[in-house]
C-alpha cells in the first residue's frame, strides 16, 4: 500500500491510500472505497489485501473532515459550513474520473459502507453517464423515519444557534444510546459495531475514529438520508449496473437487515434488474470487522468475479 495527497476542485487536500493487486497476480477489476461516518480508509487494509489477491486493486480516500485528510483537529468530523455534501460527493466522483484514468481497460467498482453508502448513491444520481461498472452497498442506512426527522431538526437547529462547527453532543449521544439499545450487557457504547471486541476496542482505541460530528456535518447527512429513499430520484438511478447489498441482520443502523429489501424495492422499480441482496444473520454494523468477516469477503469476490469481470 502507497499513499499520497490528492486535491480536489474545491481545494481541499485528501489522503489517498492504493493498494496493488500482488506480484504476478493479474489485475481484472479497480474498486474505489468510500468509507463511513466517524472512521478512515486506512481501516480497511484486510479487504483490500484480500481482494488484491484476486485480482482488484483498491483506492480509498479519507473524507474531508475525517482520517489523515484532517488538516487542523478542530475540524475533525466536519464538511463545510455550507454545501458540504455536496463537495464530498463531488469529490469522491472527480477522484474516481482520476482512477478510471489510470486504469482506462478495468471495470471500476464502488464500494459504499454506512454513511459512504449515502454518499456513493449520491455520486451515482449525479452523472447522468455512469462512470462505475458495478456497485457495492454494506451496512445500508436505513430509510430515516419520523426519528430521522427529529433527528435533522434538531441538526439544523444546532447549526443555526450554536453555528455549524458546533460538536452536536446531543444528536450523537442520542444515536449511540439508540443503536446500542439492543445488545444487552452493554460492554462499551459501541457494542452495535461489531460481536468481535477486539475490533470494538481497536476502533475505540483509534485516534482517528469516533470523532462527534459537527452540526453541519449532521444535518447534511439526515437530508442526504432522506434524500436517497426519495422515490422523484428513481429516474436517476443507472439502471444498466449490477448491484451487491450487504447488512448485518442485527445492524440497528440497516434497521437490522430491512434497509436490504427497501433498498432492493426502490433499485428494482427503476428498472434495475440486477440486484443480489444479503442480510447476513447476526452480524452488526461493520462487516468487515465482524468475526465471520471471511465470509462477507468471499460473497464480495464472487461477485466481483460474476457480474463485474465476467460480463
Amino acid at each position: 500500500m502507497h499513499s499520497y495527497m490528492w486535491k480536489s476542485s474545491h481545494g481541499e487536500s485528501l489522503h489517498v491510500r492504493k493498494w496493488e493487486c500482488d506480484e504476478g497476480t493479474e489485475e481484472t477489476a479497480v474498486l474505489q472505497l468510500v468509507h463511513g461516518m466517524g472512521e478512515h480508509a486506512g481501516r480497511y487494509g484486510e479487504l483490500a489485501a484480500y481482494l488484491n489477491a484476486s485480482g482488484v486493486t483498491v483506492y480509498g480516500h479519507d473524507h474531508r473532515g475525517h482520517g489523515k485528510s484532517v488538516q487542523e483537529s478542530a475540524r475533525m468530523g466536519h464538511f463545510a459550513d455550507q454545501n458540504g455534501w455536496k463537495m464530498v460527493v463531488e469529490e469522491t466522483l472527480e477522484l474516481a474520473q482520476e482512477i478510471k484514468n489510470q486504469h482506462p481497460n478495468q471495470p471500476l467498482i464502488l464500494l459504499g459502507h454506512s454513511m459512504g453508502f449515502l454518499i456513493a448513491h449520491h455520486a451515482l444520481l449525479a452523472r447522468s453517464v455512469p462512470l462505475y461498472n458495478g456497485v457495492i452497498y454494506t451496512g445500508i442506512v436505513a430509510h430515516p423515519g419520523p426519528l430521522g426527522r427529529m433527528g435533522q431538526l434538531l441538526a439544523r437547529a444546532t447549526a443555526l444557534f450554536k453555528g455549524p462547527q458546533a460538536p452536536a453532543q446531543l444528536m450523537h449521544q442520542i444515536q449511540m444510546k439508540t443503536y446500542n439499545r439492543s445488545f444487552q450487557p452493554i460492554r462499551t457504547e459501541l457494542d452495535w459495531l461489531s460481536r468481535d471486541p477486539v475490533e470494538v476496542d481497536r476502533y475505540l482505541g483509534d485516534p482517528m475514529c469516533g470523532a462527534i460530528g459537527s452540526a453541519a456535518f449532521y444535518r447534511d447527512m439526515t437530508d442526504a438520508a432522506f434524500r436517497v429513499y426519495d422515490p422523484r430520484n428513481r429516474p436517476s438511478i443507472p439502471s444498466e449496473l449490477p448491484y451487491l447489498l450487504l447488512a448485518g441482520g442485527r445492524d440497528p443502523v440497516a434497521g437490522n437487515g430491512q434497509s436490504v429489501s427497501l433498498l432492493k424495492q426502490r433499485l428494482t422499480e427503476a428498472g434495475v434488474t440486477r440486484v443480489t441482496a444479503h442480510i447476513l444473520d447476526d452480524m452488526r454494523h461493520e462487516l468487515f470487522f465482524e468475526q465471520q468477516r471471511t465470509e462477507v469477503l468471499h460473497l464480495i469476490r464472487e461477485w466481483i468475479t460474476h457480474q463485474v469481470v465476467g460480463n
